[in-house]
């Protein structure tokens, strides 16, 4: 008898487990959905590379930047460094790099070397990739998918059709999707209420660049203490609150000195920045230069073959 109760106790045991993990899940798909049915992706610039033999194609100084970048070389090889670990690419290696991802890279010579380059975003929440736990590499070979997509989002940046913004996004979704495919990451995405609660967080951030956000407002969202909010958020994202809302700003400043005719005094009201000084500083700690070099050095960069990759 004593030997039944202990089976019936493992097997309620088993039981409330398993109805709990159901639960759990069914909570995971909710909070995926919810997520899922917010996402967007933005690209702005991307395409195929083939440099002239001659032609340097280098970051020699390490950096981060502020989109998350594809890799997908096709022929010839190169290096890239990326957190610290060094990859020799040729042929068939696909890489991600998520903004904010300290690497650096250069050709080898030799082989004519090419690839399919893409810079994007995605709203809401950058964090995407720590919450997949997505290699930095995967090795695919000739893809024919890949190829083919890739093939199909830089002849949309070519065209003037409205129907190339279609493809353009659908591609950026569909390699998303194929990356996150075959690497089969570890983690699955929004698995507990403190991803939801940092996904709160960022879409208030996204929604409000223009006001001069707080850490206590933020803290006040999740209803949590601002000293504990800011270890959070650091653990979550790797930077502080007040260093992530600045990369935000910028970063939406530099997508209005590429894509709208507004003045600088209007671009930092949209950012909710007053001082001038304050302004190109913060932008040239970012991308290495003033907002108005900046802005005529795209210009340039596009009417002789495009921006720099």
């Amino acid at each position: 008898m004593e030997i039944c109760n202990r089976n019936l106790y493992k097997t309620n045991i088993s039981c409330y487990n398993k109805e709990n993990k159901d639960k759990r899940r069914l909570f995971m798909l909710s909070l995926l959905d919810t997520y899922c049915s917010n996402l967007n992706i933005n690209s702005y610039t991307g395409g195929f590379f083939s440099p002239r033999p001659e032609e340097p194609w280098q970051l020699p100084v390490p950096k981060r930047f502020g989109q998350h970048k594809f890799y997908y070389v096709t022929n010839g090889q190169c290096v890239i460094n990326i957190e610290e670990t060094e990859y020799l690419a040729g042929p068939g290696d696909w890489f991600l790099i998520p903004a904010g991802t300290i690497h650096s890279y250069y050709k080898v010579d030799g082989t004519p070397f090419q690839k399919y380059w893409m810079h994007f975003e995605i709203f809401p929440g950058n964090d995407l990739f720590k919450q997949l736990n997505l290699p930095y590499h995967i090795h695919i070979g000739d893809h024919t998918k890949v190829r083919q997509l890739f093939e199909a989002y830089t002849q949309a940046t070519r065209s003037p059709h409205l129907t190339s913004y279609f493809i353009i996004k659908a591609a950026c979704f569909e390699l998303l999707a194929e990356y996150i495919n075959i690497a089969k990451p570890e983690e699955v995405l929004v698995e507990n209420r403190s991803n939801q609660k940092l996904n709160d967080v960022m879409v208030y951030i996204n929604d409000n660049l223009d006001k001069n956000l707080s850490v206590e407002e933020l803290a006040a969202l999740v209803y949590m203490h601002p000293n504990h909010f800011i270890r959070f958020f650091k653990e979550k994202t790797g930077y502080t609150p007040a260093r992530f809302i600045n990369m935000k700003k910028m970063e939406k400043a530099k997508h209005l000195l590429e894509n709208t005719e507004l003045s600088i005094m209007e671009i930092m009201v949209q950012m909710g920045i007053e001082d001038a000084s304050h302004f190109s500083k913060a932008f040239k700690t970012h991308y290495s230069m003033s907002p108005r070099k900046y802005r005529e050095f795209f210009r340039a960069n596009l009417k002789y073959g495009g921006p720099v990759m």
